[in-house]
């Protein structure tokens, strides 16, 4: 399980859905993450961000702030175990 606070800068947007979400499921693709992965998106095309992460079919979980981050981290390691 990770959480990744990333720094300041924006994840570039992409043109074709003005929203990061597909920066982010590249990412994921090309590490080949095994652990779920916690993002918080903020922004003017959030619910669209979100849509696309959620139907990545990838093992990523979006988040609206860092104490909703948190419990989905702590609620996606206890029904790991």
């Amino acid at each position: 399980m990770r959480y990744v606070q990333s720094s300041p800068e924006p994840v570039p947007c992409r043109p074709e859905t003005g929203t990061g979400s597909p920066s982010v499921i590249e990412a994921v693709k090309e590490v080949g993450l095994e652990v779920p992965l916690v993002v918080r998106l903020e922004g003017t095309r959030v619910t669209e961000g979100k849509a696309i992460l959620n139907a990545s079919g990838l093992n990523v979980i979006s988040a609206d702030d860092l104490d909703d981050a948190a419990q989905k981290i702590v609620n996606a390691i206890r029904r790991k175990n």
